[in-house]
């Protein structure tokens, strides 16, 4: 993708003081965000760098989400076997907030 500026290319020299690959790869991150925010609103960068932070931002929430999602599954399995009733009723109750939970999570 191309550049809006030269000012987003990080130089190498701005690095060698970096403790990490990782401390490395968001402070280029977090230059390119900067810059593109700037230029076009919108994080457009697809530089190595870019794409890895944005791949850890994607891990994390999934991670952060998936207890939640388990605990969806396993409601779902306790409603295949209810029959119709108050207890179905609460616990479809409770499935539908769950959903709402992680709609509001993925949304962040």
């Amino acid at each position: 993708m191309k550049r809006f500026s030269a000012i987003c290319v990080t130089k190498n020299e701005d690095l060698a003081f970096a403790p990490s690959k990782m401390t490395q790869m968001k402070s280029t991150a977090t230059a390119h965000i900067t810059c593109d925010l700037a230029a076009t609103r919108k994080w457009v960068c697809e530089c190595e760098s870019c794409r890895e932070v944005r791949s850890l931002t994607g891990i994390d929430k999934v991670l952060a989400v998936r207890p939640l999602v388990r605990e969806i599954e396993q409601i779902e399995e306790q409603l295949r076997d209810l029959p119709e009733g108050a207890e179905r009723q609460g616990l479809r109750d409770r499935y539908l907030t769950r959903y709402d939970i992680l709609a509001h999570a993925m949304a962040k």
